[in-house]
This record gives structure tokens, C-alpha cells and sequence, in this order.
């Protein structure tokens, strides 16, 4: 969904396929104290942690990746959406990581280079904070979505079935578990659910069929915060780092221009 394309071309190429479209323009004349305090920045902050985000990219890339593949197949019972789901925790899990490592880098320059004496950096360091703010959010639909399916599984070996012993109602809500955590999936990459599963045949299939159907847009428009949280998270992560290439690609022309003669 999301790439800094234009900042590790000169600084870092990105995970979900957004590019930043406009020029970078030059940053504006500095001091040169605060130019060195930006070429610094950048250096050890702005690209460590624009590498960072590369690697939460990659890991949101691949959870969509794995629900695109299985979107189309999930009625033939031959998908192991346990695997997904437990996959997808280890990419929730590997993101914090990441996530605690960019905080980590953003302390270390706010100590050095403070907010109020050198605006310019803060403000590098503001649209780093940014994207990591909205690479967390993402994070977390990723984890409730997945956390969803495997606590719904747990009740089902727990009590034997979701709602009681009834061998039809379980496996009617195991197939509702699988295309709500499927339909999720989708919602991340935008793409409209699944418009409800085959049950069988026969006027009790088709109601049931129904009721699904009826339940997956209710699962749209309640869980998680339905798409418009989802919209506003990838829109706001998109542009939030296509801000940051563009400024990045900027302080890195800055900082490597020769040296102006006098």
C-alpha cells in the first residue's frame, strides 16, 4: 500500500505501493549550525528510521499478500487461516519491535538537538512521528483482525462449539469466523468483502445465506471501526510518508551539495 519510493531512491524505497507525485523542493535557507544539525539528523535519525518504517511496510505488505491469495479459495476448507492469523501476530509482534527501536532513535536526536533550538530538525522528527503514528494504528487493525479469528477458534476447542454442541450452528459460525477474518483482510486493502458463503441448498441454506450476508455488512461497518477508519488510516499513512520523501529527499540535496563559493 505504502512507499517512500523517492526517499531510499536517494533514501529509502517503501512497502505499499503509494509513490510521493510532486517535485521535492528545497529546504529553506538555514543557519549553517542548523544545517549541520539537519544533516546530522537526517544521517542518524530521519534514514534509520525511514528504514524502519521500510521493514513495517513490508510486514503490512505481507499480510495483505497472504489474504489476497486465499481470498477467492476460502470455501474449499484447504486454507490453514490458524496459520494466517498466527503469521499475522508475528508481523503485529515484529512491527512493535520496530516500532520500540524508532522511538528509541527519536529520543536520542530530541535529547541532542531540542524542539525549541533547532525547529527544523523537530520538524523532520514531527513528520517521522507521523508515520509511525499511523503505522501503528495499522498495526493494530492488523492485530484485532487476526486476534479476532484465533479467539474465535479457542472458544470453538474450548466449549466444543462457538454457541453450544450443535453441529450445524458450529460449523455455520466457523465458516462466519473465517470470512469475517478474510473480509477484514480485504477492508486493509481496500478491496469490498466477500458477499457471504454457500451453505448448502434449499430454502434454510438460502436463509441462512441471508443472515450471513446481512452479518458480513455489519462485520464492515462495526469491527474495528468499520471503513472509514480503515480509509482514514491508509489515506493518512500514505500521505504521511509521501511528506516525509519529499522532505527527506530535500535535506539530503541540501546536505550534499558542494559548498557554495564565496
Amino acid at each position: 500500500m505504502i512507499a517512500f519510493a523517492a526517499l531510499l531512491a536517494a533514501v529509502v524505497p517503501v512497502g505499499l505501493g503509494i509513490m510521493p507525485t510532486p517535485a521535492p523542493t528545497p529546504p529553506p535557507v538555514i543557519t549553517t549550525i542548523e544545517s549541520r544539525a539537519v544533516c546530522t539528523a537526517l544521517r542518524k535519525t530521519v534514514i534509520p528510521v525511514a528504514f524502519i518504517a521500510k521493514h513495517n511496510d513490508a510486514a503490512f505488505h505481507d499480510v495483505v499478500l497472504r489474504a489476497a491469495n486465499v481470498g477467492q479459495s476460502m470455501l474449499s476448507d484447504k486454507t490453514d487461516y490458524e496459520f494466517l492469523a498466527r503469521h499475522d501476530q508475528s508481523d503485529v509482534g515484529a512491527v512493535l519491535t520496530n516500532m520500540d527501536l524508532a522511538q528509541k532513535l527519536l529520543d536520542q536526536s530530541k535529547a541532542r538537538y531540542p524542539d525549541a533550538a533547532h525547529p527544523y530538525v523537530a520538524a523532520m522528527r514531527a513528520e517521522l512521528e507521523n508515520v509511525l503514528y499511523y503505522q501503528k494504528q495499522y498495526n493494530s487493525l492488523v492485530d484485532a483482525i487476526s486476534g479476532e479469528y484465533l479467539d474465535a477458534q479457542s472458544n470453538k476447542n474450548l466449549y466444543g462449539g462457538f454457541y453450544g454442541s450443535n453441529t450445524s450452528e458450529v460449523q455455520q459460525r466457523n465458516i462466519l469466523a473465517k470470512q469475517d477474518f478474510i473480509n477484514g483482510n480485504r477492508a486493509l486493502m481496500g478491496l469490498p468483502p466477500l458477499d457471504g458463503l454457500p451453505l448448502g441448498n434449499g430454502a434454510a441454506a438460502a436463509a441462512s445465506y441471508q443472515e450471513h450476508r446481512d452479518q458480513s455488512r455489519v462485520t464492515g461497518s462495526s469491527v474495528n471501526g468499520g471503513p472509514s477508519v480503515l480509509d482514514r488510516v491508509r489515506s493518512g499513512l500514505t500521505s504521511a510518508e509521501s511528506e516525509l520523501a519529499h522532505t527527506a529527499v530535500a535535506a539530503q540535496r541540501m546536505c550534499t551539495a558542494p559548498p557554495t563559493k564565496r
